[in-house]
């Protein structure tokens, strides 16, 4: 299980950041392959990390991005997965378009 949240909780309250500005970024299966996902808000959608993020800073208010460089990868080399070229120009216009919103 990802423990991302003990880490994350310490750091907001040491630089003293407020939960609605913390951006976590992170993998989603269920995403097709290059898509990027901005929400503000929300449940952890079953991604541990996330879960974590949410228990240990106690919020359930703020950003997250979440991705999927492919979709039928198998979970452990999703995680480690080396970024085709096609995949990196996709994620790199999707990024872009979220900064020009």
């Amino acid at each position: 299980m990802n423990e991302s949240g003990r880490a994350v909780a310490p750091l907001l309250k040491y630089y003293n950041i407020d939960e609605a500005d913390l951006t976590v970024m992170h993998d989603d299966l269920d995403s097709p392959v290059g898509r990027v996902r901005l929400r503000q808000k929300g449940s952890s959608g079953g991604q541990n990390g996330i879960k974590s993020v949410i228990t240990h800073v106690g919020s359930q208010i703020f950003n997250r991005v979440n991705r999927d460089p492919s979709k039928q990868a198998m979970t452990l080399n999703h995680v480690l997965l080396v970024l085709t070229m096609k995949i990196r120009k996709s994620l790199k216009m999707e990024f872009s378009k979220l900064l020009m919103q």
